[in-house]
């Protein structure tokens, strides 16, 4: 793995990565207190498809892993176009859909990973209506679940302007966390992003700009943080 180069897989990356003392700055703050509580479940979503979110979710999640002795769960809530499973070299059947409109057991659609502590729960099969899905009351019921066994659940949404589904899961998290590909997503594309999910009344824990040889990602809760990235990968 170069330090200057595109991280090339989850297979690569451990606590030697020179990638992983940033992704853990990263966490840290993530995890600092807001408005008296720590962030539980985190939202990672983007304006646009493409722009990356899903490979920040996967590292997040896996560096919480690596520097904890701690359950953690990513879940894949991109339901219309879901590649998590992808990245973590793992299956996409009984996930998500399965659970929300099968009543699977969470026993079955949890899979192991090769991290120790690190859960993954799939999109499962695609969902003809996302959104519809969503809104029964079982989500709710799923997040209230989850929250009992894991100290970190990182959720791979679909990106803000594509669909409803974003906004709508975003009524189960603690705080959303913002990806955008510099030098590519339209500014204005951006900002109208923002103003959506400034309605869902969620903190927004942290913006990542991704994919470019000298990056600087603002992460903020009260407050501006920076800290220096080079090119990840794209979702």
């Amino acid at each position: 793995m170069k330090l200057n180069g595109t991280l090339r897989g989850i297979s690569e990356y451990s606590e030697r990565s020179p990638y992983f003392a940033e992704f853990f700055r990263l966490y840290t703050r993530l995890k600092q207190p807001v408005q008296g509580q720590v962030p539980q479940t985190m939202m990672v979503t983007s304006a646009i498809a493409g722009e990356g979110k899903t490979t920040i979710a996967a590292y997040i999640g896996i560096t919480a892993a690596l520097a904890t002795q701690k359950n953690h769960l990513i879940l894949d809530c991109d339901l219309n176009r879901p590649t998590l499973h992808k990245k973590m070299e793992l299956e996409q059947v009984n996930g998500l859909t399965e659970i929300l409109s099968e009543g699977l057991e969470l026993t079955q659609a949890v899979q192991t990973t090769k991290f120790p502590g690190l859960h993954v729960i799939s999109a499962g099969r695609t969902a003809p209506n996302p959104f519809e899905l969503m809104s029964f009351g079982r989500t709710e019921e799923l997040f209230s679940h989850l929250r009992l066994y894991y100290e970190t659940i990182v959720i791979d949404a679909p990106p803000v302007l594509n669909v409803g589904d974003t906004l709508k899961l975003a009524e189960n998290v603690d705080g959303i966390i913002m990806v955008i590909l510099s030098g590519r997503t339209n500014r204005e594309v951006v900002k109208r992003a923002v103003e959506l999910l400034k309605e869902t009344r969620k903190p927004i824990l942290g913006v990542v700009l991704n994919d470019m040889g000298e990056v600087l990602p603002y992460y903020y809760q009260q407050k501006y943080y920076s800290y220096h990235y080079t090119d990840l990968e794209n979702s």
